[in-house]
């Protein structure tokens, strides 16, 4: 069985991507052989922003104290030694693993870089579009984990828009990538009936822990040519940020989940 040769590449964020990452590389230390941590798309004004948009200004209060938080014992693991990590940096530290920097993934000079490192798999969950260049680096392709169903609620903040719309249950797809985005073939599927007492980050919690285990079995499907895929079915649609009307509807719904 030939091992693959992983590269990661994502955006920083202290909540919910360490945790889905640690648990992929645990299981393929040895595979992972690089990593590239993005700066975030927006500013940081525009993210707060947008979160108390969303939770309430309430709810930004307790998520931003949790912030201030994780990035205070990420700061200090770069001096004590810990065993939990809140960053991508600070999980490349742990596990020796190189970083290759770059502000923008379609940079000429950064595609050279990882054609250089014969890389036989991406794992992506990044802020910014994919070339075809860059998709082509990779000679298996380049995976996603997208927050919904697909073809279902491609796009941004899928969960926010499923809510609103009065869906009974959301869901976590795992896919190869596509120039055009959320669009590629479908590796595997989860679903989540929705239930009293949900939150949107309960929500993002089960599907980032859900992903993980679909990526690692991905992975070992493909080193034992097992793996099997699938088209996207049904039309489908692209959602964008979700404007005042919509996130009215979204708390509603989530208010009122049985």
């Amino acid at each position: 069985m030939r091992i693959v040769r992983i590269f990661i590449v994502s955006m920083e964020e202290p909540f919910f991507l360490p945790g889905f990452f640690e648990k992929i590389i645990e299981k393929n230390r040895e595979k992972i052989v690089g990593m590239t941590v993005l700066p975030p798309k927006e500013s940081l004004v525009k993210i707060m922003l947008n979160e108390i948009r969303v939770n309430g200004l309430g709810n930004f209060s307790i998520k931003g104290l949790k912030f201030a938080y994780l990035k205070s014992v990420d700061f200090f693991g770069n001096f004590l030694p810990q065993k939990k990590v809140y960053s991508l940096r600070g999980l490349a530290k742990k596990y020796s693993i190189p970083v290759i920097e770059t502000r923008n993934v379609n940079d000429e000079k950064y595609i050279e870089k990882l054609q250089g490192i014969n890389l036989d798999l991406l794992i992506a969950q990044s802020p910014q579009v994919f070339s075809k260049k860059l998709l082509e680096v990779a000679k298996i392709g380049c995976i996603n984990k997208h927050a919904s169903l697909l073809p279902k609620y491609r796009g941004l903040h899928p969960i926010v828009w499923a809510i609103a719309n009065g869906e009974k249950e959301i869901g976590v797809t795992v896919h190869f990538m596509e120039e055009k985005v959320d669009s590629g073939p479908v590796i595997a599927q989860k679903s989540f009936r929705l239930k009293k007492g949900d939150t949107i980050d309960k929500l993002y919690e089960k599907v980032f822990k859900e992903a993980a285990v679909l990526i690692i079995k991905a992975i070992k499907d493909i080193e034992e040519k097992k793996l099997r895929t699938f088209r996207q079915k049904g039309k489908g649609g692209y959602y964008s940020v979700p404007d005042k009307e919509t996130i009215v509807k979204f708390r509603k719904n989530l208010a009122g989940l049985k």
